[in-house]
């Protein structure tokens, strides 16, 4: 299913972002909880589900979800009861922040045991390159093939990867057998995450996402992409720029992948 990240209109309200992603022709969202109180709402956000028919079957922990209790370890197993309560598909998780080591080191030890005892599969995302990174310790998440070596599942972003020296097309087949969720965004040459090179409409970067779309297809890839672009690739501050981006977007995707089931 081809999903539109909630990220990528981060500040706008949930009904509007359920609203966008209809009128551009999505099959659904991925919700990244962060503060917007919408978002744990299960009677409200089944109620936008069904007015839009629209699905839900990716969410994203983030830091950012802190309003939920103190230890980001805390906040991790509450955003893993809702997306089992929501009966979420996926639970993407950054699996280190330079702000968040302990619950790094925390989610290394446990999640196995963890895995085990769900049916959410929870996708460990390969990280940026950042400019505030300067350790060891963050540096080594930027490698998949690190994290599919050490976790059962792993989500694919195609600009976090482009922040570093690994290559799309060559970790791609490298790490398939492990993968069942793909951001989609395209990026600049860039060593580091940011606005303006970072997080942009497919197809106006310069990242081989027609290819990596083509090799997914072929590959009869059965999970989901998503579609997470920063808020200025979309021109925000315009609602007929932003529909007319976000289906610039989607239709990227769809010339070169079909999702089957």
């Amino acid at each position: 299913m081809i999903l539109l990240s909630t990220g990528s209109l981060y500040n706008y309200g949930l009904n509007r972002v359920f609203e966008m992603a209809k009128k551009a022709d999505f099959a659904g969202l991925e919700l990244m909880l962060g503060f917007n109180m919408d978002l744990w709402q299960p009677h409200y956000l089944n109620k936008l589900k069904a007015k839009y028919k629209l699905a839900t079957p990716v969410f994203h922990y983030t830091m950012f979800s802190n309003y939920m209790a103190q230890l980001a370890k805390d906040r991790f197993l509450l955003c893993l009861e809702y997306a089992e309560k929501m009966k979420a598909e996926v639970l993407v998780v950054h699996p280190c922040e330079s702000s968040e080591k302990d619950f790094s080191k925390w989610f290394f030890v446990h999640i196995k045991a963890i895995q085990r005892k769900t049916e959410v599969k929870i996708a460990v995302e390969n990280m940026p390159v950042k400019e505030s990174d300067g350790d060891k310790y963050v540096k080594k998440y930027y490698n998949p093939l690190e994290l599919k070596s050490k976790f059962d599942y792993l989500c694919l972003d195609t600009t976090h990867l482009a922040t570093t020296q690994y290559n799309l097309l060559d970790i791609y087949p490298k790490i398939q057998d492990k993968l069942v969720h793909v951001h989609i965004s395209d990026s600049k040459e860039t060593d580091v995450e940011k606005a303006g090179v970072s997080h942009m409409i497919p197809g106006t970067g310069s990242l081989p996402l027609d290819k990596l779309l083509q090799t997914l297809e072929q590959d009869h890839y059965q999970y989901h992409v998503g579609l997470e672009m920063f808020l200025e690739s979309l021109e925000y501050k315009d609602d007929k720029k932003v529909l007319i981006n976000l289906k610039k977007a989607r239709d990227f995707v769809t010339k070169y992948f079909e999702y089957k089931r």
